[in-house]
């Protein structure tokens, strides 16, 4: 992820100033030209540790031959936008690549040791379904971050599955794509800034359909055979969809329209980051489906997929039109935005307040704390003092925000490490103090004519995984600690940028707050 976060930035200069833009067309949502470099950024920062992690034994150069030509397509394609043809006479080299180097071995299938089907039948149904899941992820790249949200909550429950199977290849494989991904995600989400391109979703769709398959299809695993389905989910589907009205209409499969479902619910009244969020749920429905239906007979999941199909299609014939009425000046909604809308500086300081106390209490200990966490503490105190000297009142920087955002995960810590030392019933003070900041932000964003900020798809995504992975029944990572600690992150992280992205006055107190926060476990800890 932070080989991601570091690359982006200089290579969407360098885009900038070479003039590689993904241009504004009719079938496409975005206005203005947009920079496609978060597909290099993806696969680099994926390559990296699993170089770094793994032997590189047949299986991963194999990997790596194949991901290789792919990326190589990817940025001619980006370039140049190639034929459909030539795409796929890569698509199926590398597809070759990875079944002459045994990263899937035919022979140790299942339809094959059972001897339903021959190896050679079993090399092209794997093949082709990698090729279509390459293709499903190209073309499902069409609102921001919904390529990469969707292939992200794939990715978590196959992760889930490699854990609970022992298959330590394909665990390391996919959290290094998903660390890449969510770095990706921090610069893609709407509205996006830059664009994975086909680089990112050719690499995406490849790895995704290649380590499903790798997951579920030996003999000795007891997985469903079928389970990539369920474990792709909606890309798939859609383009299946897709396919089948253009050739309803006697169109070209490979011909550009606005028939897939996101073009489809925004043509029905829903906004961009609106139809990227229903997208999302209906793809976490499918991949929690393939993770309670993972022991399930074959037929059984061919079924869930089709009857996902049935509410898929219902979703994109509902006219959304009424979702703005919602909001109309007469309703009761629009009355309470109103008053909640006069009080949204009361609100904002009462917010502000919490978030401090919540970290005072969470650093307030009585215990000696390590020298790593010395340190931490002592650079971010030497920030804070360093830009209250020379800023004062101008707006924090890069630097600033990772100080804050490491003051608050250091807060985490010391509360968990700690907790309930310093403080009595701090645990539950701290729980009453999130509780509040999300019903104050939740009246804020109701009332957004003075303060602009809108949660986004990818704060779905990371509370989903945070939350609803850990706590699957059966699961093998089960631990709520560990989830609850997650939300707490998250939650704080996001209070922090709705308190930075509002505040246009009075830095010195932010910059004075972080300091104080910072030397209150040292002065603490000291006195222990």
């Amino acid at each position: 992820m932070f080989a991601a976060i570091v690359m982006i930035p200089p290579l969407t200069y360098a885009y900038q100033k070479l003039g590689l833009f993904d241009m504004p067309s009719p079938r496409k949502v975005h206005s203005t030209p947009v920079p496609r470099v978060g597909g290099i950024a993806i696969v680099v920062a994926s390559v990296i540790p699993i170089f770094v992690w793994m032997s590189l034994d047949a299986k991963i150069i194999g990997m790596m031959a194949a991901i290789t030509l792919l990326f190589l397509l990817g940025v001619v394609d980006d370039l140049r936008n190639l034929n459909y043809k030539i795409k796929f006479i890569v698509q199926i080299a590398a597809i070759a690549i990875i079944f002459q180097l045994g990263f899937i071995d035919a022979n140790e299938a299942y339809y094959v040791s059972r001897e339903l089907y021959s190896a050679i039948i079993v090399v092209f149904i794997y093949g082709f379904f990698i090729l279509g899941v390459t293709n499903a992820i190209n073309l499902a790249d069409g609102l921001d971050g919904l390529a990469g949200g969707e292939a992200l909550l794939s990715f978590s429950i196959i992760a889930l599955l490699a854990f609970e199977s022992n298959n330590i290849l394909v665990l390391t494989i996919v959290l290094a794509v998903m660390g890449a991904v969510f770095g990706f995600l921090r610069f893609n989400t709407y509205p996006a800034r830059i664009f994975m391109g086909d680089t990112g979703s050719l690499f995406l769709g490849f790895l995704l359909g290649l380590l499903s398959i790798s997951l579920t299809y030996s003999e000795t695993n007891a997985y469903a055979k079928t389970l990539p389905l369920l474990l792709v989910g909606l890309p798939v589907l859609d383009t299946l969809m897709v396919i089948v009205i253009r050739l309803f209409k006697r169109q070209s499969p490979f011909t550009a329209d606005r028939n897939h479902l996101h073009h489809r619910l925004m043509d029905n009244g829903l906004k961009h980051y609106q139809s990227v969020l229903l997208i999302y749920m209906v793809q976490a429905v499918f991949v929690l489906m393939a993770f309670f239906m993972r022991y399930q007979l074959d037929y059984s999941i061919v079924i869930a997929f089709f009857t996902m199909a049935l509410l898929s299609i219902l979703l994109s014939l509902v006219s959304w039109q009424w979702l703005p009425a919602l909001f109309s000046k007469r309703n009761l909604i629009a009355r309470i935005r109103g008053l909640v809308d006069k009080s949204s500086d009361l609100l904002f300081s009462l917010l502000s307040g919490l978030l401090i106390t919540y970290v005072l209490i969470a650093s307030f200990i009585t215990e000696k704390i390590g020298r790593d966490v010395q340190g931490m503490l002592s650079a971010i105190i030497l920030i804070g003092i360093v830009a209250i000297v020379y800023k004062r009142n101008n707006a924090c920087n890069w630097i600033e925000r990772v100080a804050i955002h490491v003051m608050i995960v250091l807060s985490v810590y010391m509360g968990a490490e700690y907790g309930g030392i310093g403080i009595e019933y701090s645990d539950e003070i701290q729980l009453i103090i999130i509780l509040l900041c999300f019903v104050l932000i939740g009246a804020m964003l109701l009332a957004q004519h003075k303060r602009r900020f809108v949660g986004s798809p990818l704060d779905f995504l990371l509370i989903a995984l945070a939350l609803v992975v850990p706590n699957l029944p059966g699961s093998p990572i089960s631990d709520p600690n560990l989830s609850f600690l997650a939300l707490k992150l998250i939650a704080l992280f996001y209070f922090v940028e709705f308190i930075l992205f509002n505040l246009d006055k009075k830095w010195w107190l932010v910059r004075l707050t972080l300091v104080s926060c910072a030397g209150m476990p040292m002065i603490t800890s000291l006195m222990s």
